[in-house]
């Protein structure tokens, strides 16, 4: 924490009831760095969840369940075709991925596939609508692999 947060005084006093100086700090100083620099955090909070850290298993568990919420806005229960997922947080072995993945098979039909490349997990997607027959898992792996 110190290396992030240098000038945090960890015995000041709080202001009001409620009130987290460290979260703030911490909120402030992560919102102020560029968005592709919330990477190294989240190789932090796979190592802290790896080992067992309570803070950092709520954290995937809320990530899971937001990213869940947001296929809910995309995808109905009666949708049963394919969901593709792209990116190192949905990755299979993410931590957020691997609930992710348990949570939408709780939730919805339909085969979860990984595209390792988001471009060829469209292209995927866009060959079913042309031609379902061409959106085979061949295809697929092709693609994205």
């Amino acid at each position: 924490m110190k290396a992030l947060l240098p000038d945090h005084d960890e015995h000041a006093n709080a202001e009001r009831e409620g009130y987290d100086r460290l979260r703030d700090d911490l909120i402030r100083t992560v919102n102020a760095r560029p968005p592709v620099l919330l990477a190294e955090l989240a190789r932090t909070v796979v190592m802290a969840y790896d080992q067992n850290d309570k803070t950092a298993h709520a954290l995937v568990k809320r990530a899971a369940e937001l990213l869940t919420e947001t296929v809910s806005r995309l995808r109905t229960t009666s949708d049963n075709g394919p969901l593709v997922l792209a990116g190192s947080v949905a990755g299979e072995s993410s931590p957020v991925g691997r609930l992710l993945r348990q949570t939408i098979h709780e939730h919805f039909d339909g085969e979860v596939l990984t595209a390792r490349d988001g471009v060829g997990g469209a292209t995927w997607l866009a060959l079913g609508v042309l031609d379902p027959a061409l959106a085979t898992r061949s295809n697929h792996t092709r693609l994205v692999s």
